[in-house]
């Protein structure tokens, strides 16, 4: 007969190096998604010509495909 007796492992702790670099790493990382956020807000700045072609976009939606695709044709050339 056996019987299963519950075996409780002990919770590793890190050493203070591992800790240390750990914390470093992730102070690296949200820097770094900062950064990259803060790129994408100025990249996000809207002109004339933005606002221009997101309202030309929303008309032609209105419009069928074949439309569609006669306007386009008609504005590339």
């Amino acid at each position: 007969m056996n019987i299963n007796i519950p075996v409780q492992r002990r919770r590793s702790v890190k050493p203070p190096e591992l800790e240390k670099a750990d914390k470093e790493m992730s102070k690296a990382f949200n820097t770094l998604n900062q950064a990259i956020l803060n790129k994408d807000q100025q990249n996000k700045i809207e002109d004339d010509c933005d606002l221009f072609g997101r309202l030309l976009a929303n008309k032609l939606r209105k419009y069928s495909d074949n439309e569609r695709q006669e306007i386009m044709y008609d504005i590339d050339y």
